[in-house]
């Protein structure tokens, strides 16, 4: 809650934890808080309220209201009330006294004044006095002289864009005014916000701008047309270099994996390095999802060239021994550099993750598979990496394990009058319809019937073909569209002819089972 001057009665700020208002606190309490012997109540200040506070008071020093620059603690209310009584008839001499102090406090003023002025126009270029042509003055008391100039200097340049002479001094007049006589010496706010304020300050942009800056310029070049300014010149090339940026991810985006891709395509299609979605709106996703992470890409390789120019220039700064507020300035940019980057690879992250919920979408793979691939870390230059190809195998090694303890507990609990025809000895165990109960070979006949004439079309024998050919038989059933339970008929009436495959038949067989598994989203066929 604000309150007032204990002194003269005016309102306060808010944080302000002083009793009296700037004026009663005097020049010299005002200078001094903004040193390090600064008092409990001005610390907690921000340093442009407290730069702002120092320069309306010497404005009014100037105007000629020297009643302001009274540095004596006012303590007492009603300082503008006349005394009474003996107090007014002893009043000329400490009037008289109180006038000679106020005196030799202005003309003080007046000569930092003219120091000040005799600064600058050394600083400003076709005065024709340099540095070497001026003649040492006397150190002021409140501190040294102002500091170095060449950050205001270049306060106006933008993307190495120079502005007018206008614009550059009109810039050099406002850093002169809340300088307040070289009192920033150890005193900068090393807080995030105060080196920003800075930053600020020393460019000219503490006012709102009218017009875009020329970050927000550089942001929009290609924000309607992605397209547009594609073309990179040879300094662009020349940041975007960087040795082995595929093995950290900085390279194009990583292809799809063959394990992955099998569930999805044709064995051939699978194979290729450029795989590609068979569904038409799912592959222009999956190709803007690639085109937005190569440019992430290229971002990420420019900034590790900037990188190394913001550390040679931090390493450059401290070999200098410059002024601390500059190398505030620099540890600043490093330090929102390496935010920028960190919030890089979080996009880039995502990206990546994008683009597995797409090639995902369109596998035949259960939810709780998807989502198991879907929490896999990402890797930097892989789309699902060695860990989601681990688990499939797991699953696929845990799924045959099952079925192997399913085939041997219905074989050991199996009752002894068989069904339908006698079996020979070297008859086959009968596969299990969908439902889980037991069929013979005649409604299978027409299923091999179709899956015979098929293999005599390839060259290939039915009875003995290898698992590729029938992989690729269930393809183009599913190409025709057939239903996924009609396929597991089909892997039925085929494990009840073939021959097998290492001791086991084709509907055991890892790559048919779990095939068969992902596109009925249930337990594939047993034995």
């Amino acid at each position: 809650m604000a309150h007032l001057c204990a002194a003269c009665a005016a309102p306060l700020e808010p944080e302000d934890g002083h009793d009296n208002c700037p004026p009663c606190l005097g020049l010299e309490h005002l200078r001094e808080g903004l040193t390090d012997g600064a008092c409990m109540n001005c610390r907690p200040l921000p340093w442009a309220l407290r730069l702002d506070r120092l320069a309306e008071v010497e404005q009014r020093a100037i105007t000629g209201d020297p009643s302001l620059l009274t540095g004596l603690p006012q303590n007492l209310p009603g300082r503008s009330r006349p005394r009474h009584g003996g107090a007014a008839a002893k009043g000329a001499p400490p009037r008289k006294k109180a006038r000679g102090e106020l005196s030799s406090k202005v003309d003080q003023l007046a000569a930092d004044m003219e120091h000040m002025k005799s600064l600058l126009l050394a600083l400003q270029p076709g005065t024709g006095r340099g540095q070497a042509g001026l003649q040492p003055d006397p150190p002021l008391e409140d501190g040294p002289p102002l500091d170095d100039a060449l950050s205001l200097a270049a306060s106006a340049s933008f993307f190495n864009e120079a502005s007018t002479e206008d614009d550059a001094s009109h810039t050099l007049g406002e850093a002169s005014c809340s300088s307040a006589q070289g009192s920033l010496q150890g005193a900068a706010d090393t807080s995030m916000a105060g080196i920003m304020r800075g930053a600020l300050a020393r460019l000219g942009l503490d006012a709102p701008q009218t017009d875009p800056d020329e970050y927000v310029k550089e942001l929009h070049a290609c924000w309607r047309d992605s397209r547009a300014l594609s073309h990179s010149t040879t300094d662009a090339r020349t940041l975007a270099a960087m040795q082995d940026a595929a093995q950290v991810g900085l390279g194009r985006m990583p292809p799809v994996e063959p394990a992955i891709a099998s569930l999805i395509l044709a064995p051939d299609e699978a194979l290729r390095p450029d795989a590609r979605c068979p569904r038409p709106q799912c592959r222009v996703t999956d190709d803007l999802l690639t085109k937005a992470y190569d440019s992430a890409a290229r971002m990420g390789r420019i900034g590790n060239s900037l990188s190394h120019l913001l550390l040679g220039l931090s390493t450059s700064l401290q070999q200098a021994q410059v002024e601390p507020s500059l190398q505030s300035l620099s540890d600043a940019s490093l330090q929102a550099f390496a935010l920028m980057a960190r919030e890089l690879g979080r996009t880039m992250s995502t990206l990546v993750q994008t683009r597995r919920q797409v090639w995902l979408a369109q596998s035949p793979l259960t939810e709780t598979c998807r989502k198991v691939l879907r929490a896999v870390p990402v890797e930097p230059g892989e789309l699902f990496g060695a860990a989601a190809l681990e688990a499939l195998e797991r699953a696929a090694r845990a799924r045959q394990t099952r079925q192997e303890l399913s085939g041997l507990h219905r074989s050991m609990s199996a009752p002894s009058r068989p069904r339908g025809p006698v079996a020979t000895p070297q008859r086959r165990a009968q596969p299990v319809y969908p439902g889980g109960l037991w069929r013979s070979q005649r409604p299978y006949e027409n299923r091999w019937k179709l899956f015979s004439d098929w293999c005599n079309g390839k060259a290939a024998d039915p009875v003995r073909c290898p698992v590729a050919i029938v992989l690729e038989f269930l393809q183009s059933l599913l190409d025709s569209g057939r239903s996924h339970s009609t396929l597991r008929v089909y892997v039925a009436a085929i494990s009840s002819r073939h021959e097998g495959v290492d001791g086991a038949t084709v509907g055991c067989h890892r790559l048919v089972s779990s095939s068969l598994e992902g596109l009925c989203g249930c337990v594939p066929l047993g034995p």
